[in-house]
């Protein structure tokens, strides 16, 4: 999805690559809050674990769009930002969210991201 939405033309059709984005987030996520009431049934999660996301993840997506990087350093940094998205929600709906967990994750994406955006170059293709 990242790899469709980064390399193609920026104002060509871009509702409908938005729209695909979304939806296949929600497809993701959906996916992991239908695993987590199936593995907790007295807790179930709503849907807005789902779209909330989902929704985020695209606006990233869009904001990363106006960096002057390639679409596979683009494409990069939107994948880490998935990650870790996903990993907090899926910790958040199983009631097992922790700093102590969560933190050393946060830094090495930190560090990843840090990575790509130095060794990308900077120019406006």
């Amino acid at each position: 999805m990242a790899f469709f939405f980064f390399r193609s033309n920026l104002f060509e059709n871009f509702f409908w690559k938005e729209l695909l984005l979304l939806l296949g987030l929600l497809l993701l996520f959906e996916n992991d809050r239908l695993l987590t009431n199936l593995l907790q049934p007295a807790k179930p999660a709503s849907p807005a674990f789902s779209f909330v996301p989902a929704l985020i993840l695209v606006e990233l997506a869009w904001l990363l769009n106006f960096l002057p990087l390639n679409f596979l350093s683009l494409a990069g940094l939107w994948l880490v930002a998935l990650y870790l998205v996903r990993e907090f929600v899926f910790l958040w709906l199983r009631n097992l969210f922790n700093w102590r967990l969560f933190l050393p994750q946060l830094f090495l994406s930190l560090v990843l991201i840090g990575l790509i955006m130095l060794s990308s170059s900077w120019k406006i293709i």
